[in-house]
């Protein structure tokens, strides 16, 4: 049971630290985040009931059951449960604020789901789901937090925009991810680069959004530099 424990966590809980020191200038307060990360296991119980709705409803075929019965089912009950828990808190006062509480609601959802999986499925599916599922709900939920951070310091179309794509966005990246994993071999291999190459473009966007924190140094500075200028 132990080691069915590590192997469900350790992924979530290193992608979870990882995440959380790339926000270096104003740590978010732990018992928030760990608040988001309970949350979106909780959020579990939810995507299950209305994937089980929707197959009931939709035609089954590996299309649809890659883009909405799981993607965009799983990220609609994320996003709803990201207005809910950490959009409008507080806390959420620096646009790297959003990826730091998007992408702890998505590895706690993660957590959960690894547990049902290796209980089920065993160690090895743990193993699976270590190099590849876990990293996919870390990168959507970063995607969803950059953008759910554009529409909380955005207004008018650019807000509402934004709060789309929030959605849409990841539902489409974990559709195509799942699609590639339930196809041939050779298309499921096209899932490791493309990982590879979302986890870059995540780590960038994290480093981008830090330089522009406005608790940085170099920003904090800048109000004396103007005041000593001229």
């Amino acid at each position: 049971m132990t080691l069915v424990a590590f192997v469900a966590f350790a992924p979530v809980v290193a992608l979870l630290v990882w995440i959380y020191l790339k926000d270096a200038y104003e740590p978010e307060p732990r018992a928030f985040v760990m608040k988001v990360a309970l949350a979106g296991g909780a959020l579990v119980v939810a995507a299950a009931a209305l994937e089980s709705l929707l197959s009931l409803w939709l035609p089954q075929s590996l299309t649809v059951e890659s883009f909405i019965t799981t993607g965009l089912c799983e990220e609609l009950v994320k996003f709803g449960g990201a207005l809910l828990v950490f959009y409008k808190s507080r806390h959420f006062n620096e646009e790297m604020d959003g990826i730091v509480y998007s992408s702890s609601l998505a590895l706690g959802f993660a957590a959960v789901e690894n547990v049902l999986y290796v209980t089920d499925g065993g160690l090895e599916s743990g193993y699976v789901r270590a190099l590849l599922p876990v990293p996919g709900h870390a990168v959507f939920g970063v995607v969803m937090g950059y953008f759910l951070a554009k529409a909380k310091f955005g207004t008018g179309r650019v807000k509402h925009e934004n709060l789309m794509r929030a959605l849409f966005v990841p539902a489409t990246l974990h559709g195509i991810f799942n699609f590639l994993m339930s196809s041939s071999m050779t298309l499921a291999l096209l899932v490791v680069p493309l990982m590879a190459a979302l986890l870059w473009f995540c780590a960038k966007r994290m480093d981008a959004l830090e330089e522009l924190s406005p608790f940085s140094p170099s920003r904090r500075k800048m109000p004396e530099n103007r005041a000593t200028q001229g």
